[in-house]
């Protein structure tokens, strides 16, 4: 069995997006060599795909049973908790930058926010961005 790309392209570009964002801000709020900066960023895009992945196929986690009557089947919920996930783990991760050093060196918490926001509203983003980019990287399977 193969993998539809549709479902994956979505939230990989999506993922990029958010990590190009939040290496714009390391950048911008970090101190400490650029080569270490821009290395500390780049990590930044792996858990930011998926979490980005993660995004777009919440609906379908929450249909699951284990979801079902409780605080887990509320998509706002659900997003504000990944929201904030993301933020928190960005946060951590600049927090855990090996050339910063003293106050003021790490990355704010509202751009982790807004990196968080970025993933959590990812179908929304979607619905934007989508229209804007060819075929085979819209995520329209063409079967």
């Amino acid at each position: 069995m193969a993998l539809d790309l549709s479902l994956v392209i979505p939230g990989l570009i999506i993922g990029i997006i958010a990590g190009a964002v939040d290496l714009f801000f390391m950048i911008k709020d970090e101190s400490g060599a650029a080569n270490q900066v821009i290395g500390h960023g780049l990590g930044a895009f792996v858990p930011l795909i998926i979490a980005g992945i993660f995004s777009m196929h919440l609906e379908w986690l929450m249909s699951m049973s284990f979801a079902q009557g409780n605080i887990l089947s509320n998509e706002i919920v659900m997003r504000i908790a990944l929201v904030l996930v993301v933020a928190i783990v960005t946060f951590s991760k600049s927090k855990l930058f090996k050339g910063a050093r003293g106050v003021g060196t790490h990355e704010s918490f509202l751009h982790t926010l807004l990196v968080g926001a970025i993933v959590g509203l990812a179908p929304y983003l979607w619905m934007l961005i989508a229209p804007v980019l060819p075929v085979w990287m819209s995520g329209s399977s063409t079967s």
